[in-house]
């Protein structure tokens, strides 16, 4: 049986020999393609990838650290030279970003979430909840089952315990009434037991092995309680509370993964702010350079954040608000050096900056509640 090799064609040395580029076609007239700009040969050995891949983290490491000390101690000149073009010695502003997002959420991670709800949670097994939940959607519906059947003593029972909070007298007269008003709450409650279920079985399935719920919960849909009746129907609203109160654990899951997803959102959100700041100024700046501004920005602040929740985890509860309070600092410092800002215009902007920055993040923070919410 012969081997074919696939084009292009390659000498024993592992190299190419060719007179236009692979990748355009265009004729060769020097080591790089004149329209493309694709290397002229093409390596094809074992040597050449581990090089290409040493290249690739090195060059990147090589400009990381050139990068950090940079926006670290002197934000705004840095900035100003990248927006001017002096950009081959930096990282880009959304390479810094994705940079500084994945190690904070990596980071987090280990440490076990940013987020906690110390005051109303307990540790248990995913699996357990899982089964607990599933088990509270089983009884909803044996529930729901034996109030729609004939009168017998098992169900006129359910029904005095389901009742059981509330000053209620049966009679022959008003039984049926109070029977159809509890069989449409539990029609209510089935939906959102059945979304618990299926929330549980996401983080069952991306790896999640505990998690945290609530030790009072606000209804109790488990096979050894009862569902108490209340007339009305439930809001949105009240559907995600009562979901957040259930399973705190898996809202702060939920919060921390869209944030990561969606925290470039951040980047639209403030960026047009920051034009309005020079709106009536005498100075334009196009929206690239808040772009810029903006990316870096919250670089800094992303990282700053990091080495609080970092300190907490610690225990250095009073080295905490250092890196929080250097936040606004650094904005400050960041924004007179990228926008040369004098004393009188600074008086002006930079408190409208900080307003602006508190808008964009709670934009934020309700978008990602509502993008995490279901």
């Amino acid at each position: 049986m012969s081997v074919t090799d696939v084009s292009p064609d390659t000498e024993a040395d592992g190299h190419t020999h060719e007179a236009a580029c692979l990748n355009c076609g265009s004729p060769l007239t020097g080591p790089y393609c004149e329209q493309c700009g694709q290397r002229a040969h093409v390596h094809r050995t074992l040597h050449a990838f581990v090089h290409d891949l040493l290249h690739g983290v090195l060059h990147f490491e090589g400009k990381l650290w050139r990068t950090l000390p940079a926006i670290a101690l002197r934000p705004g000149k840095m900035t100003r030279e990248y927006i001017e073009g002096k950009r081959a010695k930096y990282i880009s502003p959304i390479a810094l970003y994705l940079f500084v997002v994945l190690v904070t959420f990596a980071t987090l991670s280990l440490m076990g979430g940013a987020v906690k709800f110390d005051d109303w949670q307990d540790r248990n097994s995913v699996d357990m909840q899982l089964e607990a939940q599933i088990d509270g959607l089983q009884n909803l519906k044996e529930r729901r089952e034996v109030l729609s059947g004939p009168a017998s003593p098992e169900r006129d029972e359910l029904l005095t315990r389901m009742y059981r909070n509330r000053t209620v007298k049966f009679t022959a007269e008003n039984r049926d009434e109070y029977r159809r008003q509890a069989i449409a709450a539990i029609d209510r409650a089935i939906p959102l037991q059945e979304g618990y279920v299926e929330s549980w079985r996401r983080m069952k399935a991306e790896g999640i092995k505990t998690a945290e719920f609530a030790k009072d919960p606000t209804s109790d849909f488990t096979s050894a309680g009862y569902f108490t009746v209340e007339p009305g129907d439930l809001s949105w609203l009240d559907q995600q509370w009562i979901k957040a109160k259930e399973n705190p654990d898996l809202l702060a899951y939920k919060l921390q993964n869209t944030a990561y997803k969606f925290g470039w959102l951040l980047i639209p959100i403030s960026a047009p702010l920051v034009s309005l700041l020079f709106l009536f100024g005498s100075r334009r700046y196009p929206m690239y350079d808040h772009a810029v501004f903006v990316s870096y920005s919250i670089s800094v602040g992303l990282f700053l954040f990091l080495i609080a929740a970092v300190l907490s985890k610690l225990g250095l509860d009073a080295l905490t608000p250092i890196p929080i309070l250097l936040i606004p600092v650094h904005q400050a410092v960041h924004f007179i050096g990228t926008y040369k800002q004098r004393k009188h215009g600074l008086l002006i902007r930079l408190p409208l900056l900080y307003l602006f920055t508190g808008f964009a993040a709670a934009v934020f923070i309700l978008t990602i509640g509502l993008l995490s919410a279901g």
